[in-house]
């Protein structure tokens, strides 16, 4: 079918009554509303550019989401009705990311957050105020990381969600 020179993409009855649920939810993150809502309106037959004003994405967004769905609906096809409904929900998450993962524990940046609220005294050093080099070599000492650079110590303390009082 096409309506406004875009090929509608493909799209169970069942499948539609999955990702118009989704888009009813009360709560739903803004990318899964947002990736439902492209599929709902790209089988409607609405072309890319179209889809990107209603739903307030990239264009980029678009394709990729409708390319997604066609590489995938072959599959979705042959799958049982309860496969099916679990693939339709993975099938809005986010793909893995490339990259290192975390080299620290959420532990031992909260450790080294408590670490740098405390006073350098309470470690033996002489010392009124931490500097980033100090606090990096306690956090060793301490055993909290068995290494981390000042730098390191830096972004963790600025990415931490302190308040003073």
């Amino acid at each position: 079918m096409r309506v406004n020179g875009a090929k509608a993409i493909p799209m169970k009855d069942s499948h539609k009554e999955f990702y118009e649920k989704v888009l009813l939810k009360k709560s739903i993150e803004r990318n899964r509303y947002q990736r439902a809502k492209i599929l709902i309106l790209a089988h409607s037959g609405l072309n890319n550019s179209e889809v990107m004003r209603e739903v307030g994405v990239s264009y980029k967004m678009v394709k990729k989401w409708r390319s997604r769905w066609l590489m995938g609906y072959e599959r979705l096809c042959g799958l049982t009705k309860e496969k099916e409904q679990e693939y339709l929900q993975f099938f809005l998450k986010d793909n893995p990311r490339s990259g290192l993962p975390k080299k620290f524990t959420d532990a031992q940046e909260k450790a080294i957050v408590a670490l740098a609220c405390r006073r350098p005294r309470d470690y033996g050093i002489e010392m009124t105020d931490w500097t980033l080099e100090m606090l990096s070599k306690v956090a060793a000492t301490e055993k909290i990381v068995e290494s981390i650079s000042s730098s390191q110590v830096d972004r963790l303390l600025k990415n931490a969600d302190l308040t003073t009082s």
